[in-house]
């Protein structure tokens, strides 16, 4: 099969380009090594590789800002907020955790789609009034505190801006918007032919920065679309490209070649299986036997959700089979958050300095717990039996620890809690005695706590520092909301051979990749595609005038990735869940319905 990729490298070593005088930009970190993959097959002696980046790498790169971390993103924000509210109407830093990240998001989409931010705000503040006027309803104190909640937003985000810019950071839309007002200055400046390739969805920034390397001549744009959507007016995994064709100068007088692989001759199954776990079975025992009969093709399996990851690995029996998974596995759902939401929830319930022995046994019961304290000396196992023979449900935490030493290890479990800054303290210890543990440790899934331990190692350290700066987090269930908030979107990284083997993937994953044999799971609606969900602040209508995106968008999106997946493959299993265990979860995706309609 030869894949997009495959073209494109084709493409770029025919040009007229030699190597060093050329930029090439992708949508991912992953697809530059596809790329670079892709290029070394075609080469035909030793030669130094392209510049290959990520455009979020490209814009960072323009701008001159770096991403900032979302530790610090979270404690800024509420800074730049105590600097522009009333403390009288301020909501508390745990009130604050529940709206942050969806302004944030909001902000992010505004910049990123270059938005006039005050004009954007004064339209919604003024559809806030006049909706309550409609109404005809009180100024009660509630009503009061949203209006002036809108009334602050043009200061809000002002005074985020200058205080990450301030430290040579930004969030990802403001570092979008920086990029594009450094654009003339950047083209004036370089010398190299910049490729954009495999794009599709393009955010303002993202349109006006190719448009400026095209109408320049500095640069070409390649799109990873069938034909057959693209000259299919109404079908929505051609939407935004169609778009991009009709309104850029730059591409209306030129003719479109797209190649025509979707309608060449392959085999489609949608597959209906009973439950999810199911479904991650089926697909790996699937993947399994086709990796086995077709040994020299690319097979990859894709999560509609990714939550699947866990049971379709624990399904691979075949120890001679060649694996890799490209998506994190999100941090939450690890074993070593189990332990600290555990560890947390034995100190919160900490009564007149006595344990609860239900904590108690649960925080023994975590992987690795006992083990770790026996290694120390400390055999917690016989105390538990006597608790259990007393039939207590409370007993005294000063007989777990000794007040000299307060580094050891069952100080840093069982002592009183003194301060947040001293619990992070000890937080970090457990980190570090829990890894050298592990490293001296034969069993075979040690390697993988390991790691989990020192990412969250790494996320207390940043914690630590920000604390220290900033003291909004007064007491431990403050501590304990901020963790999950910060661990939510956080993952772990797999270690992998990705041009090796059966691919595990998520749908994102996939962007510029092509493979022979092809199972997706989880095609119900309100999964692939996700459907409309509320992640906003901002109304439907505004969003329009903006030209923000909408769920009609990302359902486009989606639309997308789906049917691109689908143009070079050769096999193709659908998967959907028929069980009707929640709202939607039995109704098959539309994606099924028009594979079925195209096949009459």
């Amino acid at each position: 099969m030869k894949t997009f990729l495959d073209e494109i490298a084709e493409e770029i070593i025919n040009s007229k380009y030699p190597f060093e005088s050329i930029k090439i930009v992708v949508p991912s970190r992953r697809a530059s090594l596809f790329l670079k993959n892709a290029l070394a097959r075609q080469i035909q002696k030793p030669a130094f590789a392209p510049e290959i980046t990520s455009i979020e790498n490209f814009v960072e790169e323009l701008s001159t800002l770096k991403k900032v971390a979302p530790v610090d993103l979270i404690f800024e924000f509420y800074a730049a907020y105590q600097d522009v509210s009333d403390e009288k109407n301020r909501d508390s830093f745990d009130q604050f955790l529940g709206w942050a990240s969806v302004i944030l998001s909001d902000f992010n989409e505004m910049d990123a789609h270059l938005v006039n931010v005050k004009t954007l705000f004064d339209f919604q503040f003024s559809l806030q009034e006049m909706t309550q006027w409609a109404h005809n309803e009180d100024q009660s104190n509630l009503i009061q505190n949203h209006l002036e909640f809108w009334r602050i937003m043009p200061a809000l985000y002002e005074s985020l801006s200058q205080r990450l810019q301030q430290k040579q950071q930004a969030t990802l839309g403001l570092i979008f918007r920086e990029a594009v007002a450094n654009l003339e200055f950047y083209l004036n400046q370089t010398d190299k032919y910049h490729y954009f390739v495999g794009f599709n969805a393009l955010n303002e920034s993202e349109s006006q920065i190719i448009q400026g390397f095209i109408s320049r001549k500095k640069g070409k744009v390649y799109w990873d679309i069938d034909y057959h959507f693209f000259q299919d007016k109404v079908h929505a995994a051609g939407k935004f490209i169609r778009k991009y064709h009709r309104e850029w100068k730059s591409l209306r007088a030129k003719p479109t070649s797209f190649k025509k692989n979707y309608t060449k001759t392959k085999k489609i199954e949608l597959i209906g299986v009973s439950k999810n776990v199911a479904q991650a079975k089926y697909a790996t025992q699937l993947a399994a036997q086709l990796a086995t009969d077709h040994p020299d093709e690319k097979t990859a399996v894709v999560f509609g959700n990714e939550t699947l990851l866990t049971p379709a690995i624990s399904a691979i029996d075949d120890v001679a089979l060649t694996w890799n998974v490209t998506m994190g596995y999100p941090l939450k759902e690890t074993p070593t958050a189990d332990f600290f939401e555990l560890f947390f929830q034995l100190h919160l319930n900490t009564k007149k300095g006595s344990f609860f022995y239900k904590n108690f046994k649960s925080l023994l019961s975590t992987h690795w717990c006992l083990s770790l304290l026996q290694f120390h000396n400390l055999n917690l196992e016989e105390y538990l039996k006597e608790i259990e023979a007393k039939n207590l449900f409370r007993f005294s935490q000063n007989k777990l620890y000794a007040l000299g030493n307060t580094k050891a290890i069952n100080h840093c479990f069982f002592a009183p809690v003194d301060s947040i800054a001293g619990f992070l303290s000890r937080l970090i210890r457990i980190c570090d005695f829990y890894t050298d543990f592990l490293e001296q440790t034969n069993e075979t899934d040690a390697a993988l706590h390991l790691a989990y331990f020192q990412k969250f190692k790494s996320l207390f350290n940043q914690l630590e520092a920000i604390h220290q700066k900033y003291a909004f987090i007064e007491n431990l269930p403050l501590l304990l909301l901020v963790f999950r908030t910060l661990i939510r979107g956080e993952k772990i990284d797999f270690l992998g051979e990705p041009l090796e083997g059966i691919q595990f993937m998520g749908l994102l994953e996939t962007r510029l990749l092509d493979f022979d044999n092809l199972i997706i799971t989880n095609l119900n609606e309100g999964i692939l595609p996700s459907g409309k969900k509320n992640t906003s602040f901002l109304p439907f209508d505004l969003k329009k005038k903006f030209n923000l995106p909408t769920f009609l968008e990302n359902d486009a999106i989606y639309t997308y990735h789906f049917y691109r997946l689908l143009q070079r493959a050769k096999r193709v299993y659908l998967l959907y869940n028929t069980q009707s265990d929640g709202l939607n979860s039995g109704e098959m995706s539309r994606f099924l319905y028009q594979l079925k309609f195209q096949q009459q």
